[in-house]
């Protein structure tokens, strides 16, 4: 499993969601210096023979630019959404969704995650650089554990 934060710049003046009449299609958020650590972490992949599942982002545009260039596609999947005005209680929902499908995916290949470093750290109480990939094992009723971690630096 793959968890990663997306590639982009944090911001609101550097993203746009899905929902906007353009959609992401129409927009580049990634810097071309981004776009080339996330060309490392693709070929590294490939020569890896890493097999990939689902992937599922936020409805960032930055994390659903990440997953399109890293993995080919992307699923928006709202739990993993950044929303800073988000009450206590639906974070506490979020963040217990995001680690319990983390702890039980047992399909084949690998799931990936792109998202927020806040979502993350929120959720795994880990702190990652931007395109850094953290790699999970799933270990069901005992949660998760962190088996590695992989940057383009």
């Amino acid at each position: 499993m793959l968890i990663l934060p997306h590639a982009g710049e944090a911001g609101p003046a550097r993203s746009a969601p899905l929902a906007d009449p353009g959609g992401c299609a129409t927009k580049d958020h990634l810097s071309g210096d981004k776009k080339r650590k996330l060309q490392i972490l693709k070929n590294e992949m490939r020569g890896r023979d890493v097999s990939m599942g689902r992937v599922l982002t936020s409805h960032d545009c930055r994390c659903i630019e990440t997953a399109g260039i890293l993995f080919g596609h992307a699923h928006p999947w709202s739990v993993i959404d950044n929303d800073r005005e988000t009450a206590a209680e639906l974070v506490d929902q979020r963040r217990a969704a995001l680690t319990e499908a983390v702890s039980r995916w047992d399909s084949d290949g690998n799931l990936a995650i792109v998202t927020h470093q806040t979502t993350i750290s929120e959720a795994f109480g880990i702190n990652m650089a931007p395109a850094e990939l953290l790699l999970i094992e799933p270990l069901g009723d005992e949660g998760f554990r962190v088996v590695g971690r992989l940057s383009p630096d």
